[in-house]
């Protein structure tokens, strides 16, 4: 059995290694998994050849009363060495988008409500220079699956094709 994870890991090599920065140019839809703390990210991505990328998405925390929402805009560096994305944060904004019904739910109980404020306070903390190292597990040209440093799962998906290469002038 010990012997079964390094042969998988091998096995899988092939498809991260397959990766090139190229690869990664485009929009992306992209969804992560916070399972230790009941939330998720979904989100668009756009990785440009200049190494930036911006993202908007939204940020949820499933709750016991329902959902919490934010919404958030990034923009980041990236790069990517060794099967691993790297992406570090330049400018980060988040607000917060929740439905009337919770709007209300958070009025009512304190608990709750402060429960959320750390939540949006956390995501507010996110600030220039913050980074995260993402593994790629698996890579082709449409998706892309990735995990962090907690293995918190990363799949995405192309959301557009990718840009034709510009040809030169005269030809």
């Amino acid at each position: 059995m010990r012997f079964l994870f390094p042969l998988l890991a091998a096995l899988t090599a092939p498809f991260a290694a397959a990766l090139s920065e190229a690869d990664l140019l485009g929009r992306w839809s992209c969804s992560t998994s916070y399972p230790e703390i009941n939330a998720k990210i979904d989100d668009v991505r756009i990785f440009n050849a200049d190494g930036t990328t911006t993202s908007d998405g939204t940020t949820l925390f499933f709750i016991r009363d329902g959902l919490l929402q934010y919404t958030t805009h990034n923009e980041e560096t990236w790069t990517l060495k060794d099967g691993v994305l790297r992406v570090e944060t330049v400018k980060s904004t988040v607000e917060r988008a929740m439905p009337p019904r919770i709007q209300k739910m958070l009025d009512e109980k304190p608990d709750v409500a402060a429960f959320e404020a750390k939540m949006f306070g956390v995501l507010r903390g996110v600030k220039a220079g913050d980074a995260v190292s993402l593994t790629v597990d698996k890579a082709d040209k449409q998706q892309l699956n990735m995990h962090d440093e907690r293995d918190n799962p990363t799949e995405c998906t192309r959301a557009e094709a990718k840009p034709a290469a510009k040809q030169q002038k005269g030809k």
